[in-house]
């Protein structure tokens, strides 16, 4: 049998196992059916790994049987509080070790955008004054910074970044469905971070732009990959859906994307906090070296220690 027969066959069987996991409840015949499916899933996932081990339906079998396990073996009674706790700390981290290819496109992108821009404005400063708006090079001019908060209520000023650096994270994971869209938005915030920087650097005020950026961005730009990365996803499942439909591919990708682009969410909260409560005092750089440090060994913790954990722990156990 072709590895394409034997997908046309059982590709029905593994869109049933996933229309099981979105359901809120199954039946005791319904039970029956998908542990059939997901014994028939391990199954074909062995076939695949044996037979065609580089084909690209293989990591999306992968992925629904994983998920499948852990609906399976999930404690009983879990829900509530668990149910989101393991979320964020145990699916949401898996998802990003498993969604590392479009989440490293989006950071290739985004330094090569950004040493454009910081290319294209060392070079000639009026590109900065296309991309940036002038209060913000006046500032810059006049050796001040427009980024100061201090004459604003610290919750307000938290609750504003927070709204704009969701929407911005929204535009790059909305725009996914048509790919082009989510790279025009890392490509479009690469060059204009890099552009910033060069403009601070033109008029000697690198350092002080730094110490106000660094803080919170060390989470915060990080967590747009994440999101773009989302985009990616859904996108892919829509415009290249082969080998399945474009309905199959959208049901075995979609909740990927989703789930990492709410697992991201949080950490745009934290970022918020950080860049309306911190950053704009007047801490001295060792000090914002430090939250910046901590701020971001939070961020690899959060998203990559349970996986970490799992596969130190499979190691130990050998």
């Amino acid at each position: 049998m072709t590895v394409q027969r034997f997908l046309s066959l059982q590709q029905p069987g593994w869109r049933r196992l996933s229309e099981f996991l979105q359901s809120e409840r199954v039946s005791q015949d319904g039970l029956r059916e998908y542990l059939t499916l997901y014994r028939q899933s391990v199954a074909d996932l062995a076939y695949l790994r044996s037979q065609a081990p580089d084909h690209p339906v293989l990591r999306e079998l992968e992925s629904l049987v994983v998920r499948a396990q852990a609906t399976f073996y999930r404690p009983p009674g879990e829900g509530g509080l668990g149910s989101i706790v393991r979320f964020f700390f145990q699916e949401f981290p898996c998802t990003v070790v498993e969604s590392w290819r479009p989440i490293a496109w989006c950071v290739l992108l985004f330094v090569v955008s950004a040493l454009l821009g910081f290319g294209l404005t060392v070079h000639d400063i009026e590109f900065a004054y296309s991309m940036m708006p002038l209060p913000m090079l006046d500032a810059l001019a006049n050796h001040d910074l427009w980024t100061g908060h201090e004459a604003t209520p610290r919750a307000f000023a938290s609750c504003f970044l927070g709204t704009h650096n969701m929407q911005v994270s929204l535009l790059a994971f909305a725009l996914g469905m048509t790919v082009v869209g989510t790279l025009s938005v890392v490509l479009l915030n690469g060059v204009y971070f890099g552009t910033v920087l060069a403009a601070a650097l033109h008029f000697d005020m690198l350092e002080d732009l730094l110490a106000f950026v660094l803080p919170h961005g060390v989470i915060e730009i990080p967590e747009l990959f994440l999101a773009a990365g989302a985009g990616l996803i859904a996108g892919r499942a829509l415009l290249f859906p082969r080998p399945y439909s474009r309905r199959d591919s959208l049901i075995f990708q979609g909740p990927r994307a989703l789930r990492l682009f709410l697992g991201s969410l949080p950490i745009l909260a934290v970022a918020a906090l950080i860049e309306g409560n911190f950053s704009p005092t007047r801490a001295d750089w060792e000090t914002r070296q430090l939250v910046a440090s901590l701020a971001f060994s939070g961020f690899l913790l959060y998203t990559l220690g349970y996986p970490t954990y799992r596969r130190l722990r499979c190691l130990i156990s050998r």
